[in-house]
C-alpha cells in the first residue's frame, strides 16, 4: 500500500516570525519534520508544500521528497491544512496513482519522531478506522476553565456549571484531549468525503510530552531549544 506525507509549511507566522526556518538545535525547524518523516521509511513520496524560497531551495534534491510552492490563496493567515490537503490530495493521485493512506504533518512539534508517525498510521489498520489523530491530555481540565470580568472589570466565573463550586477534583471530570504531535492520518477518499479527521471512525493515539510539544510563539522556541537534547536522547539520535 502507498503512503502520502505532507509537511505543510508556511512562510508567515504572525507570532514568530520565519518560524518554520528558526534554527533549532543545528536544524531548521521544519526540516526536525521532513527528517522524521523520511526515517519511517513509509512515504512515497514526501511533499513538501510550501510559500518560501528558502524552504524550496533547502528541499531540492533530497532523496524522497518532492517540494512545491502552493497557491497563494493556499498560503494566507486564514487558508487551513485541510484546504491544502483538499487541494493536494487530488494533485497527487493524478501524478502518482492512488495511494491507501496518508499522513499530514505539521512542521510545529519537532520532537514528535519516526515511531511516532509510524504508530499513528499503524491506527490506520484497525477494523474500522478511517482516520488517526495524535493526541494529549490537557495538562489542566478545560472544565476548570475561568472567565474574567468584561474589559478588565471584576469578576472571575466558572466557564462551565458546577466546576470549582460543586465539582473541584480534577478525578472527578472526564478525561479530555487535545490534538498534539502534529499527525493528522487518514484514507484519501474518506478526507475528500469528508474534511476532517474526527468522528466515530477516527482513532486517538496518545503522544508523550515531548512529541506534544508545539511551537507557536517565542517562548516556545526557547524552551524548545532547552529541550532538544533530551528529545534527540529520547529518539536515540544522541545531543
Amino acid at each position: 500500500m502507498r503512503r502520502l506525507g505532507i509537511v505543510v509549511a508556511r512562510k508567515g507566522s504572525s507570532r514568530l516570525a520565519g518560524k518554520n526556518c528558526q534554527d533549532l538545535h543545528g536544524r531548521p525547524l521544519y526540516r526536525w519534520t521532513v527528517d522524521a518523516a523520511l526515517a519511517t521509511g513509509l512515504f512515497d513520496p514526501l511533499l513538501v508544500s510550501t510559500d518560501d524560497p528558502l524552504i524550496l531551495e533547502q528541499c531540492a534534491g533530497l532523496p524522497g521528497v518532492l517540494a512545491e510552492a502552493r497557491p497563494a490563496a493556499l498560503c494566507t493567515a486564514t487558508a487551513t491544512a485541510l484546504d491544502v490537503l483538499a487541494w493536494a490530495l487530488p494533485r497527487l493521485a493524478e501524478r502518482f496513482g492512488p495511494a491507501g493512506a496518508f499522513c499530514l504533518l505539521q512542521p510545529t512539534s519537532p520532537f514528535r519522531g519516526a515511531g511516532d508517525i509510524r504508530r499513528v498510521l499503524a491506527a490506520l489498520d484497525e477494523p474500522g478506522v478511517e482516520f488517526a489523530v495524535g493526541v494529549a491530555p490537557f495538562a489542566s481540565p478545560p472544565f476548570f476553565a475561568l472567565a474574567l470580568g468584561e474589559g478588565g472589570g471584576p469578576g472571575v466565573h466558572p466557564v462551565h456549571e458546577g466546576a470549582l463550586t460543586r465539582v473541584t477534583r480534577t478525578q472527578d471530570v472526564p478525561a479530555l484531549f487535545h490534538p498534539a504531535g502534529g499527525i493528522f492520518a487518514g484514507r484519501p477518499e474518506a478526507f475528500l468525503r469528508q474534511g476532517h479527521f474526527y468522528g466515530p471512525t477516527s482513532r486517538g493515539v496518545v503522544m508523550d510530552h515531548f512529541a506534544a510539544w508545539d511551537i507557536n510563539t517565542p517562548e516556545d522556541m526557547d524552551f524548545a531549544r532547552a529541550l532538544a537534547p533530551a528529545a534527540l536522547a529520547r529518539a536515540g539520535e544522541g545531543a
